[in-house]
């Protein structure tokens, strides 16, 4: 599959990186899912917000039910954002998605993001090539880390040149 021309790239500001992983390290011995929002064209898709939807969370598991997200396409209509994306943790090491990924992921579309965090999100999300990244292009498929670094870029949200 080639990316570069089918998937958007995600452009991801590092606050919300860091916005993310404080709300991932809240569930520190359970599986959570956070969702990144914001716009989206052709060939960019840039993060303005991450959302942490209703769901229930176990050791080895997460659900958000269709109340739950029809709740949040309702936020996301109200302030014409788009779902770009969703990150949650696994318990260990492995970053691959599971069956229950699959079907747990019930708004994916061409183009949609998932991020799979290992170890509960202690260790935060960066370097990437430490997560999983999965993009659905006809079911999801797993990008190879140096791929996965050419889709999603991390920007800073401020630069100071007085300090």
């Amino acid at each position: 599959m080639n990316t570069s021309t089918q998937i958007p790239r995600l452009i991801v500001p590092d606050a919300v990186v860091a916005a993310s992983e404080r709300l991932l390290r809240r569930w520190r011995k359970r599986e959570t899912v956070i969702y990144w929002v914001g716009d989206a064209h052709s060939d960019v898709a840039i993060v303005t917000s991450v959302i942490r939807p209703r769901q229930e969370n176990t050791l080895g598991s997460f659900h958000v039910s269709s109340e739950a997200n029809a709740d949040i396409v309702v936020w996301l209509c109200a302030r014409k954002l788009k779902l770009l994306a969703q990150l949650h943790t696994h318990p260990g090491s492995y970053v691959g998605h599971s069956d229950g990924d699959n079907l747990g992921a019930s708004l994916a579309f061409h183009g949609f993001y998932s991020l799979v965090v290992p170890h509960y999100g202690r260790a935060g999300i960066l370097p990437l090539n430490q997560c999983g990244v999965h993009v659905f292009h006809y079911g999801f498929v797993e990008l190879p880390p140096a791929a996965a670094e050419k889709q999603i870029r991390i920007v800073p949200h401020v630069a100071d040149f007085l300090s």
